[in-house]
Order: C-alpha cells, then structure tokens, then sequence
C-alpha cells in the first residue's frame, strides 16, 4: 500500500514530467540557442569582458586542432536550454569558460604586472631586476631580450604579437626568402627567452590568412624547434579605439594596456615614452633594441603621443604607475 508521503512524490513527479516532457517537444523544433555574454569566467570565479578576453589553448590541443573562432556566443542545445531554463541560468551574462568553450582557458587575475614597451628610452634604465619581480610581465612583437636584460629583464609570461610581427616570423620559416630587418636566426634567439610562455596574436583572424599563418607558425615553433610555448588568440579582435576616443589605430603596447587592466590589480607601465628627445633635450633612439630614422610618431596610422597622455592620465591612479625615469 502506498503511503501519502510515496504518493506526494509520485504526483510531483507526475507534474514535473507534464511540463518538461512538453516543453522540451517544443523547444526541441529550434536546434540550438545561443546565449549571450558579457563576460567570460575562469575556475576562479575571476570575470572578465569578453570583448578583451585572451583565450588560452590547453596544453594537451594539437595546433592542427586549434580553430582560433572568435565572435562566437556560445550555442546550447535545447537540453541544456531547458536545464539553464529551470534553473534560471540562461538570461545571466557571466558565462564560465569551461561550461562553454572547449579546449581554451582564461588567465587568472594577477596582483602585480608589468607591460613593457619597446621604447628607447629602456635603453640605460636598469629597470630589469624590477621588471622581473612582478607576478605577471606583458611583452610586445618579441622584442629581443638578450643583450638587453639589465633595463628590460627576462621574465615573460605573455607576447603579444601584431599582423606585421606574424607575417615577418611566417616569411622566415616557411619561404626561401628571409625578411633582412628579422631573420630566422634572431627569431629563434629571440623565442629562447619565452619558455612556456604565451604566445597571443590579439587581432582579426580573418585578415589576410592570419589563422593559417599562426597555425603554421605554431607548428614550426613546436614541431621544428621544440619552443614549448603555448597559444592565445582573442575572443574578438582587441579593438579599443572608440573607447579610448584615439581616432587612430592603437599600437600594440596600448592594446596589451587594455588588456591588463582586466586581469591585473596593479600595472607598471616600461617603455612607453614616444618622443625622440629626454626632458632634458638629450637624443633618444626609437627603439630600445635599434634606432629608425625619421619615424613620425604622429601618423595617419597611430598617435603615440595621445596614447601617451592618456597614460599620464591614468598613472594619476594609485594602481597604475608609468615609468619615464631609470629604476635604479
């Protein structure tokens, strides 16, 4: 005989199977739905915009399997609808990486950063011993490290590589023909100091086979030199200019700024200082590395001394700091 307890069981069960059984005939007619997401969360629990999100491949992914998709939201099936549904899920707008996105991770938030430019003004500055003692340090188009680790340190956590960096580093391992402003041999000196550091190409992969490209770079780096580097692509392409209101494309370095104000609670800025003269009239090169010549740093392309003010403005901040002196 069925107790009042057993049956109020069964006839809750009854009525939970009514609705789902239903519903999901109807759901079931559209195949998927997709949710939308303002910002992406790691196993932390540390969120971040999407907009600005480095996806970080897996370790174990094969570069033949990485698929680079970007503006992509996440797709659920009307399974997964209906229990996000129940469980009052689906409308929020922080989506948990690993529940979504296969195979790729996010970085977690960081206490202290370092973003290094390239400026010459690194050059003399003795900054590399502090450099090295943040948690986290940004690097820019792998600039070389070697020869220079006194006012620039070693320690690299992430790269951030621009179209033209991509396409020199593709030239050179993959045509018979080598770019003469970098070879294969100063890319390869230039890749030691990376270790298992990330490699991120932050822009547009549809822009000019700039997938193939990466793949085929990654595979030469890992497959032919034996670089243990590991791979990140953006979710969408780090565009940050309306934001900024810059008017001109933003440089990498200004990029890779946006960026780490997501992830990192406090950023020192190296590097940045887009004038050929000191404060006190002395020449400056262009780069810390190699000097141009007539380089205009206000161009239709970019405008670095904006760039620069909108630094000083944020270095007013106690979290950000923006080094224009010698550390030491």
């Amino acid at each position: 005989m069925m107790t009042k307890a057993r049956w109020r069981h069964v006839k809750q069960f009854g009525i939970v199977l009514c609705v789902c059984v239903p519903l999901y005939i109807l759901l079931s007619r559209q195949r998927v739905y997709t949710k939308t997401c303002k910002r992406l969360c790691n196993k932390f629990n540390e969120c971040f915009k999407i907009s600005q999100a480095v996806l970080v491949y897996d370790d174990d992914v094969n570069e033949s399997d990485m698929t680079f998709v970007q503006n992509l939201m996440p797709e659920l099936s009307p399974l997964q609808y209906i229990s996000e549904f129940l469980w009052g899920t689906f409308n929020t707008r922080d989506c948990h990486i690993q529940s979504y996105f296969r195979h790729v991770h996010l970085p977690s938030r960081q206490r202290t950063c370092a973003v290094v430019a390239n400026g010459g003004i690194l050059l003399g500055s003795n900054c590399g011993d502090e450099i090295n003692s943040h948690d986290f340090v940004f690097r820019a188009n792998l600039a070389p490290i070697q020869g220079f680790i006194k006012d620039v340190g070693y320690k690299t956590n992430i790269t951030m590589l621009n179209f033209e960096s991509l396409s020199r580093i593709y030239r050179n391992f993959t045509e018979k023909s080598t770019d003469s402003k970098l070879d294969r041999p100063a890319i390869t000196d230039r890749l030691q100091f990376l270790n298992d550091s990330i490699l991120w190409f932050g822009k547009s992969m549809q822009r000019q086979e700039a997938k193939l490209k990466f793949k085929k770079v990654i595979e030469v780096l890992r497959q032919g030199y034996r670089f243990p580097i590991r791979v990140a692509y953006s979710w969408k392409s780090i565009s940050i200019e309306r934001y900024w209101n810059l008017q001109h494309h933003a440089t990498t370095g200004f990029n890779i700024y946006s960026v780490a104000t997501q992830i990192c609670d406090n950023i020192a800025l190296y590097g940045f200082y887009p004038f050929s003269e000191l404060e006190d009239g002395s020449g400056l090169q262009h780069h810390y590395y190699d000097d141009v010549k007539y380089f205009f740093y206000r161009s239709h392309v970019h405008n670095m001394p904006l760039e620069f003010s909108k630094l000083q403005h944020d270095a007013k901040k106690e979290n950000i700091r923006l080094i224009t002196k010698k550390c030491k």
